[in-house]
């Protein structure tokens, strides 16, 4: 994953666990918006 803007948005469940690794660009909200959805999603349960 490059960035992660929409990745919990943007991918299916099944998707988003398959995801080992984020490179970001840079700090920016748009860049690492999609961080904190990601986590919730694979650590809920």
């Amino acid at each position: 994953m490059v960035d992660a803007s929409t990745v919990a948005s943007g991918l299916a469940l099944e998707e988003q666990q398959r995801v080992k690794h984020i490179v970001l660009a840079h700090l920016h909200h748009d860049h690492i918006k999609g961080i904190p959805p990601l986590v919730d999603n694979l650590t809920v349960g």
